[in-house]
């Protein structure tokens, strides 16, 4: 991934745009402004306490669905949401926010060989290495009052201690950011009112900055943009599926084909890497049974996503390509 991120230059969805309109993050709380949730109690969804250890967290991470999408090349990338934790994670070590650190981190992280996708993230943002990656150095002072033994009168000392602001500390922080959208996202599909709900299979793409996130900027606005219609209907299962959406621009190709295809097989030239301009989405199959069988309810090895779309046959999509590069689209899956 490329870590120099830039802005979606997207239109700001708090003018009335979309059903994020009147929401911001402030200090790290949700702000809705004249949306009134009404709902039974049987309709409430249930949250769990995010808090535990480390490693909970970034099992919970796991569980959730993101889509990056670059507003420039118009693509889209469907991923975990450790793998965006990490992202966003490597790219505040990237910049500017980092000048103040005690070392160079980015050329101190361990990325781990021979890992891909989720099982990468999961690694490298559990490893110990990483994750006591110093940056921040805190010194605290108190003042400590005893008695002499002699006079009985009492005597002021300080004592100082330091401690380190590491790499595990800026994840949760982050952690915390994306947890607080996901569960936003919920309450706002569980609303009875048709104003809050987000749209399902329409052409706009709603949801937070990038930069806005890795930053740590303090009041985060929603963003929304226009998605062509060569798109297809995978908004309206993403949606379904809680998916938070992070725009930017530049992100770079998150997602490749897998390498290791049968002798005298390979990827398509014409969709390996991911084609920029017409707004398709790439995802892991891990990712897309999980959902088809979190919101869908089905069996066997076929992935249902949405109202209409049934992908039986998801092994063929594997099985390479034998055409001249560039001209063919036999082994292209498109919703």
């Amino acid at each position: 991934m490329n870590y120099a991120i830039g802005r979606s230059e997207s239109e700001d969805a708090t003018s009335g745009l979309g059903a994020l309109a009147n929401v911001s993050i402030s200090g790290g709380k949700f702000i809705s402004a004249g949306a009134t949730f009404t709902r039974g109690k049987k309709d409430t969804p249930v949250f769990l306490a995010g808090g535990g250890p480390y490693e909970m967290q970034i099992d919970s991470a796991s569980e959730m669905n993101v889509v990056f999408y670059d507003t420039f090349s118009k693509q889209a990338w469907l991923v975990d949401g450790a793998l965006a934790l990490l992202h966003l994670s490597r790219a505040w070590l990237s910049s500017r926010h980092a000048r103040f650190a005690s070392t160079v981190l980015g050329e101190r992280f361990w990325h781990p060989e021979g890992l891909h996708g989720r099982d990468s993230a999961l690694q490298a943002l559990t490893t110990d290495e990483n994750r006591q990656l110093r940056i921040f150095k805190q010194t605290e002072t108190k003042t400590r009052t005893t008695r002499d033994p002699h006079t009985k009168e009492p005597v002021q000392s300080e004592e100082t201690t330091e401690s380190w602001w590491c790499f595990e500390d800026l994840v949760q922080l982050k952690w915390h950011v994306l947890e607080q959208i996901h569960d936003h996202l919920v309450r706002l599909r569980t609303s009875p009112s048709p104003d809050l709900r987000l749209p399902f299979g329409k052409q706009q793409i709603e949801g937070f900055e990038f930069n806005d996130i890795m930053s740590g900027k303090r009041d985060i606005l929603p963003r929304v943009a226009e998605l062509s219609t060569s798109s297809g209907d995978w908004l309206e299962f993403t949606t379904k599926a809680e998916t938070i959406n992070i725009l930017g621009s530049e992100f770079g190709d998150l997602i490749r084909p897998a390498q290791s295809l049968p002798a005298g097989k390979q990827a398509c030239g014409r969709y390996a890497p991911l084609p920029s301009g017409m707004d398709y989405l790439a995802a892991p199959l891990s990712i897309l049974h999980d959902i088809s069988k979190r919101y869908s309810k089905c069996r066997g090895n076929g992935i249902r996503l949405g109202k209409s779309t049934y992908w039986t046959d998801t092994a063929a999509a594997f099985e390479g390509c034998t055409c001249i590069q560039g001209s063919c689209s036999v082994n292209v899956t498109r919703f």
